[in-house]
Order: C-alpha cells, then sequence, then structure tokens
C-alpha cells in the first residue's frame, strides 16, 4: 500500500543566462522492502519534451541494474531496501537540466526486536514488560504473547502453546501459571499490518531466574 504526502518547496532551475525559480511540488512515496516502486515523472506547471534523467539524493542513480526509465519517463525501483530512501529528482536531459518533479522515497521494514524485555516471576505469576523501539514504519495494533513449560515430563507430548488473555493486550501483563514449580517459555509477537513476527522469547522459574532469548543468543538476567 502506498501513501502519498505532498509538499511545497521552491526549486532553482539553472540555465546558460540566468536561474530560474519555480515551485514543485515534492510527492512522498512509502512502499514496502522488497516491493517495487514506480516513481513519476510529471509537473502541470513545467512543459517538456525529450527524455529526461533522474537523480538520487542530487547524484546520479549508480544502480542501473535495480531501475528502469520507462517511455513515460517514469522511474522504476526494484526490490527496494533501505539504501533506496532519498529524494530522487527527474531532471529535462539537456543543456537546461530543468527539475520537473521531485518525489521522496521512504521504506518500511519488518519491525525489529522489541527492547527493554523483562519478566519479573513470582511463585505462580509472571510479570512481563517490553517496549518498542522502532515499529519499521507501520502502525502497531497490538501485541499477543503464549507460553508453554519448558521441560517435558517422560512419556508425555510437549505441552502446546497457551494463548494469554486478552488477546490484545499493552506492553505490560500478568500471566498465572497453574504449576508455580514448572519453567515455561513465553514468547511474544506484535501484530501490525503485516504479519505478527515472533520478536523475543523469555524463560522465567519459581526461584526468580529469568533467562531472555533474543534472536542473536542468550543471556541470564
Amino acid at each position: 500500500m502506498l501513501y502519498k504526502v505532498l509538499l511545497n518547496i521552491f526549486l532553482f532551475s539553472i540555465t546558460k543566462d540566468n536561474c530560474i525559480a519555480h515551485e514543485t511540488e515534492i510527492e512522498t512515496v512509502y512502499g514496502d522492502e522488497g516491493s517495487n516502486l514506480t516513481l513519476p515523472c510529471k509537473n502541470s506547471l513545467v512543459s517538456f519534451n525529450g527524455p529526461v534523467m533522474w537523480r538520487h539524493q542530487g547524484r546520479d542513480d549508480k544502480r542501473a541494474e535495480r531501475t528502469t526509465i520507462r517511455p513515460d519517463n517514469s522511474l522504476v525501483l526494484t526490490d527496494i531496501s533501505r539504501e533506496d530512501v532519498g529524494l530522487y529528482t527527474c531532471i529535462q536531459d539537456n543543456d537546461a537540466h530543468r527539475v520537473i518533479n521531485v518525489v521522496k522515497v521512504l521504506i518500511r521494514t519488518p519491525p525489529p526486536a522489541l527492547v527493554n524485555v523483562t519478566v519479573q516471576p513470582s511463585t505462580i505469576l509472571a510479570l512481563l514488560h517490553w517496549e518498542v523501539a522502532d515499529t519499521g514504519g507501520y502502525p502497531i495494533t497490538h501485541f499477543t504473547a503464549q507460553y508453554r513449560l519448558k521441560h517435558t515430563p517422560p512419556h508425555q507430548l510437549p505441552d502446546p502453546w497457551h494463548l494469554v488473555f486478552p488477546d490484545k493486550i499493552n506492553p505490560t501483563i500478568v500471566i498465572a501459571f497453574i504449576n508455580g514449580n514448572e519453567r515455561a517459555v513465553i514468547t511474544l509477537s506484535c501484530y501490525k499490518q503485516h504479519p505478527a513476527k515472533k520478536l523475543k522469547e523469555s524463560v522465567a522459574a519459581k526461584r526468580g531466574i529469568v533467562c531472555l532469548r533474543p534472536l542473536q543468543g542468550s543471556r541470564e538476567l
């Protein structure tokens, strides 16, 4: 999904004889990481014919293998990433080098892992708290948490995941365990406009030993 915001700025077109100022709209376009974007080259206030060139952050774009200029002079960006963020300027490819329009590209990415995740265990309760460092560009709708026993008794099937209620929670929640003598694995999920992503796993024990297991490894608090 693309969202467009129009801003007005003044750009200057440099010619051989003088400096011409004209008002140009900056169109802000949001795209998902890994998707394709098409940037238009048009301006109702500037009449032009012939070829154009595109510049990224004021420089010629060096990523020719991932960019294509269409017959209508629009620029196609394929497999976009954070490196594609910035201002793209469509310019007449002649001696005048007049600016036709400017497009600001912002890239939405998957959210990073939750930060400051803490678990405060007691006999049958565990208090979870977490914070969001970056949304990745998508509004967060809600969080969910699940838990299951870490160790499976002999000759028994692994404990299934138990959803913590309410199923739409704030960044702090208390979990009640039926048996306070068991260790439990807890997962947190952050729900956005994209599918949920497991961000952290925590382990809580009766005696207060809490192991926080980020995606990169594990550590004990």
